[in-house]
């Protein structure tokens, strides 16, 4: 690896094939078409349900490209590529509402940890690079 950080040309494009997708168009389970049903809650107290569907008939058009904020509790600074709850939540809760409008695509990556953050780790160079060269040899 050069002295900057940057992955040789050709080892992001071997990576990618090696891609740990959290969502993905036709992958089952995918967190990112899951029901987005809610309850809305009056000022008064009173609930009603809200429904809405992530999977529609209609085919989409585009698609979108999902990046899940910092959420992993891994003790590292840097998180592994395994596919855990908290990741799972965040596509429930944030990109699920994406795909009433398109495919969502959502590769995991080694994102710099809560850990990582409370620590201060992350005014490490390495810690934010190893984030960013695994986001970016997804693609």
């Amino acid at each position: 690896m050069p002295a900057d950080g940057a992955a040789p040309e050709g080892a992001l494009a071997a990576t990618a094939q090696h891609t740990v997708w959290l969502c993905r168009p036709g992958h089952s389970p995918d967190p990112c078409t899951t029901s987005r049903a809610a309850t809305s809650v009056s000022g008064k107290g009173s609930t009603a349900e809200v429904s809405s569907s992530a999977r529609s008939s209609s085919p989409k058009e585009f698609d979108c490209f999902y990046v899940y904020p910092t959420v992993s509790t891994e003790e590292t600074a840097n998180a592994d590529l395994r596919v855990q709850s908290s990741e799972i939540a965040a596509a429930v809760t944030q990109a699920s509402r994406f795909s009433a409008a398109c495919r969502v695509w959502a590769p995991m990556y080694r994102q710099v940890t809560v850990h990582g953050l409370v620590t201060g780790l992350i005014i490490q160079p390495s810690v934010l690079n190893t984030a960013y060269q695994s986001l970016l040899s997804a693609w």
